[in-house]
């Protein structure tokens, strides 16, 4: 049996101990710590408990960027392995499914929990008629009244979404939701007849869309909770030395005085300029396009 000698905290006498109590008091001392800090935690939009983060129009892009950015992977790889006939689509597929009910979640801690399920219901649909669309696609059968019932989807899905925040832009919604089906569905496409730069250009602009519907849920959001932007500029400013404003003082005033003697031993020239013509604005359409 090992006996260790250690300090307390008032470090005025010493005892001893063995490991085993040791051991002991230290995982007593890690469960009161855990127990505190779990006391302390707040909710989160992932739904995870942290006692720092705090809901800002920042950190809830990023967390947006973060589950649409997953649910673009999650997409292109069950893609390939569903085009390889992989025996990894199934694990893809519930990659899927749970980044959906991680947006469902997102959703309902800021519009409630029955808002939040509707919308995973929309989401779960949503990946069903896309798996349906590749399977398609590599099958080499009609697509036409595929792509028709997800644009038809695609509708009921802006609408649900546009009608419990009114500055969630329903066209616009719809505009890049088809544009992710899009890329998604060519990516396919290309990767069924190896054109593999092509495929990587399409997969490309379909996460930039994935990017572009997350800033739009998160700014919209952001907008209708009114959720403050807690920047603390002005807070470091007022606290600012005297010392250091005294120094900035000195210093313009320094700089004031060289500038006036400069004035008096050298005579201003006199020009006369016409007025400059109004600057034309720049037009970047083209190369944007």
């Amino acid at each position: 049996m090992e006996i260790i000698k250690y300090r307390s905290k008032d470090k005025e006498k010493e005892r001893e101990e063995t490991s085993e109590e040791r051991h002991l008091r230290h995982k007593q001392r890690r469960a009161a710590r855990a127990k505190t800090e779990d006391g302390k935690a707040a909710k989160t939009p992932h739904g995870k408990h942290s006692s720092s983060v705090k809901v800002t129009p920042i950190v809830m892009l990023q967390q947006m960027v973060t589950l649409w950015t997953e649910r673009y992977y999650s997409f292109r790889l069950y893609i390939q392995a569903d085009l390889t006939r992989s025996p990894a689509a199934a694990v893809m597929y519930s990659n899927i499914l749970l980044n959906q009910e991680q947006l469902g979640n997102n959703l309902s801690y800021f519009y409630g929990k029955s808002t939040g399920n509707v919308w995973i219901k929309f989401l779960k649909e949503d990946v069903d008629l896309l798996r349906s669309l590749v399977s398609l696609i590599r099958e080499d059968q009609g697509l036409e009244e595929q792509v028709m019932k997800c644009n038809m989807h695609t509708k009921d899905l802006a609408d649900f979404v546009s009608g419990i925040n009114p500055y969630l832009n329903g066209h616009q919604l719809r505009k890049n939701w088809r544009a992710f089906h899009g890329h998604l569905s060519q990516e396919a496409q290309y990767i069924l007849t190896g054109k593999w730069t092509e495929s990587s250009q399409e997969s490309q602009k379909a996460r930039v869309v994935a990017v572009e519907l997350a800033s739009l849920f998160s700014v919209a959001i952001t907008t209708h909770k009114k959720i403050p932007c807690s920047c603390g500029g002005k807070e470091k400013k007022s606290k600012e030395s005297e010392s250091d404003k005294s120094g900035k003082e000195k210093k313009k005033e320094k700089s004031r005085k060289s500038r006036s003697r400069f004035n008096d031993e050298t005579k201003p020239m006199e020009l006369s300029l016409a007025a400059p013509n109004k600057a034309r604005p720049v037009d970047f359409s083209d190369l944007m396009g």
